[in-house]
């Protein structure tokens, strides 16, 4: 609490003043320090974010049907950096659901990523079912959001 503040006054701080992505962020440093201290309801917090991002993988490849390849996998983001507070749990979550995952250190960082998806050549056959292509030019995303 030290520093956000009571955990109680949060949610209506907050709702008046939004946090920036920073604070969110803040967030996850704090609860990996505190993981790292020994505290348990921390470790619990990156075990299960852990878990949730692998089901999140893991739905995501079989959503381009049956898997019967090696489909390789990086972890790439801010959360990533955690080390094993997040790498374990989602290592052994993805082995246990998937085990045609092979974890992959990352080839470079998530927007090196999303550049090289933009133009397809980047992405696997059997994969390219996950990826969207939008010719902006073609879409106004003010009205796109609006809408939403």
């Amino acid at each position: 609490t030290a520093a956000f503040g009571p955990v109680g006054e949060l949610p209506a701080r907050w709702r008046d003043r939004p946090p920036t992505p920073e604070q969110v962020a803040a967030f996850a440093t704090t609860v990996a320090d505190l993981a790292r201290a020994g505290h348990d309801g921390a470790h619990q917090i990156w075990d299960r974010a852990g878990r949730l991002l692998a089901e999140s993988v893991i739905g995501a490849v079989r959503r381009t049907g049956p898997v019967e390849f090696e489909v390789p996998v990086a972890g790439t983001g801010g959360l990533f950096g955690a080390g094993d507070l997040l790498v374990a749990p989602f290592t052994a979550a993805l082995r246990a659901g998937l085990p045609q995952a092979r974890p992959v250190p990352a080839a470079g960082d998530p927007l090196a990523g999303a550049l090289a998806l933009s133009d397809g050549s980047a992405v696997p056959a059997p994969l390219a079912a996950l990826t969207v292509h939008v010719d902006l030019e073609k879409v106004d995303i003010v009205e796109e959001v609006e809408t939403r």
